[in-house]
């Protein structure tokens, strides 16, 4: 049977155009929200700083001026790691990365 020019399409055919129109309206859609630039975390927080090592002469000569500069040293290098996370932590914070433990 030979269709006539008037005829209508049939709901079948019709279905792929709906899909694809509704697939391509959705895709549009998604384009327009304007989204956070993210960026990076500060590089030198990135960065692994080698932990200081105490020196064998001054173990040694049992230096007590060594031992507590090896201290003081090993404590301000853990204080900027410390540091260096936290500010790692408010970058994910401020980048929606992260929600537990934001400041609100």
């Amino acid at each position: 049977m030979k269709k006539l020019p008037n005829d209508r399409p049939s709901r079948r055919s019709r279905m792929p155009a709906l899909l694809i129109a509704s697939a391509l309206a959705l895709a549009l859609s998604s384009c327009d929200r304007a989204r956070p630039a993210i960026g990076s975390p500060p590089a030198a927080d990135l960065r692994l700083e080698p932990e200081p090592q105490l020196n064998a002469a001054a173990i040694e000569a049992d230096s007590a001026a060594a031992l507590d500069d090896y201290d003081a040293a090993h404590a301000a290098w853990g204080r900027r790691g410390w540091q260096a996370v936290s500010r790692i932590k408010g970058w994910l914070c401020d980048a929606g990365l992260v929600k537990d433990g934001c400041a609100p």
